[in-house]
């Protein structure tokens, strides 16, 4: 991406500027094929506009197999592309009404990962995302909040509980545990404002920080790692990989995969609870 990006913009603005990728790609997390999730920051002093370089960049990533991002979320769209000044504003309205769009926008954003171009524009932008949280504990709780939207599927019993429909004898590991452990990580390394954007690093920094014991915290990187095994295993056992989607059936893997997978479940469940406890979220509405 790097090279395609000094390939697409002229040398004199690619310190004016900077790549970043975000969502798995910029936690490094990504399985399989991924489509493109980037942004674009501009230093305040330029007014080159970048269109046309951001046009042509989108077009040679997916020549060489990065898919356009189904959600728009591309230097291509202006939304993710503007200068510091600009994206604080777009912070600032993030703030000002979580709505599921906007806890999106952000969620999307934390993950930015520097790419190509001037380091310091992310760092601007993310000192001022995190001192708009300092001392609004609520509105953190409110985000670490949905990370309980969906429910770990297994039952009290330890059971698997599986999905209905055409899903009946499957369940969603994704949303099942995988984003749990992703997105309830992600806020901590918000609270504590982390720079590591991928989860593992996040946890074992979390752990330096005194947040996790050093047993839990490696609980919880090897349900994640298992996790994302798990996903990848089967996965790449299907006709056809690279249009897989989250559902597994637990009845498919071999006995030593399952018993994994509710063991990670139970981890998940045990995340939770903390994520609860910690952000009080019995009193979100």
């Amino acid at each position: 991406m790097e090279k395609v990006f000094e390939l697409s913009v002229p040398e004199h603005l690619r310190k004016k500027c900077l790549l970043v990728i975000m969502g798995s790609e910029g936690r490094q997390e990504q399985l399989l094929r991924t489509d493109q999730d980037n942004a674009l920051i501009i230093a305040n002093d330029c007014t080159e506009d970048f269109e046309s370089y951001m046009y042509d960049f989108n077009t040679a990533l997916q020549e060489i197999g990065f898919p356009q991002c189904l959600g728009n979320v591309m230097v291509t769209n202006s939304y993710w592309r503007r200068n510091v000044k600009s994206f604080h504003t777009l912070i600032d309205e993030w703030m000002d009404g979580l709505n599921e769009e906007n806890l999106q926008s952000l969620s999307i954003f934390l993950d930015a990962k520097a790419i190509a171009g001037d380091e310091n524009l992310l760092l601007h932008v993310k000192d001022y995302l995190y001192a708009c949280f300092d001392g609004y504990t609520d509105t953190l709780a409110h985000i670490a909040k949905s990370a309980l939207v969906f429910d770990t599927p297994v039952s009290h019993l330890f059971g698997f509980v599986y999905g209905s429909d055409e899903h009946k004898r499957e369940l969603d590991i994704k949303k099942g545990g995988i984003f749990a452990i992703v997105h309830g990580v992600r806020t901590l390394a918000l609270e504590y404002k982390l720079e590591q954007t991928n989860t593992i690093e996040r946890i074992k920094e979390l752990n330096n920080r005194g947040l996790f014991d050093k047993e839990f915290a490696t609980e919880l990187m090897e349900a994640f790692d298992t996790l994302l095994s798990i996903r990848l295993h089967y996965q790449l056992k299907q006709a056809n990989p690279l249009e897989s989607n989250n559902y597994i059936n637990p009845k498919k893997l071999e006995k030593i995969e399952r018993d994994l997978l509710k063991e990670s479940f139970k981890v998940v469940n045990t995340f939770k609870k903390f994520l609860s406890f910690h952000f009080h979220l019995n009193m979100v509405m």
